[in-house]
């Protein structure tokens, strides 16, 4: 992901479990280090809320320059975890027994940001 620069704090969103415009968890990530935005979110009835008890870091991301984003998410342990920049640092983690399987999507909150790459794999296919 690349954040472009503008006037404000860029914040990039990754969508998970997404079953209807009521139902996902979202991962939101800021170029602002000062931010107590980031975070994973469930949102649930149409409203959020930030899912903190184990979050490890803000994972600050730089404007305008390519930065690699890992996200795993497990299913069966029903963990949410993620990693900025080294593939090897986590920088937040959650398990929520909530998680369902859904879409996948990718977007800003009011800035713009490019995505490339993505890479999307799963070890086993589980029917619901």
């Amino acid at each position: 992901v690349m954040p472009l620069a503008g006037e404000t704090p860029q914040e990039v969103c990754i969508f998970l479990g997404l079953k209807d415009s009521t139902r996902y968890y979202f991962i939101l990530l800021s170029t602002d280090p000062s931010s107590d935005r980031p975070g994973i979110y469930l949102v649930k009835n149409s409203a959020s809320t930030r899912l903190s008890a184990l979050t490890v870091s803000s994972g600050t991301l730089k404007t305008n320059v390519w930065q690699k984003i890992r996200i795993e998410r497990n299913i069966v342990k029903r963990t949410i975890l993620v990693f900025t920049g080294n593939p090897a640092q986590r920088v937040m983690e959650v398990r929520d027994y909530e998680l369902v399987m859904g879409s996948l999507g990718f977007g800003t909150m009011v800035s713009p940001a490019r995505f490339d790459n993505i890479n999307i794999w799963a070890p086993t296919v589980i029917t619901e």
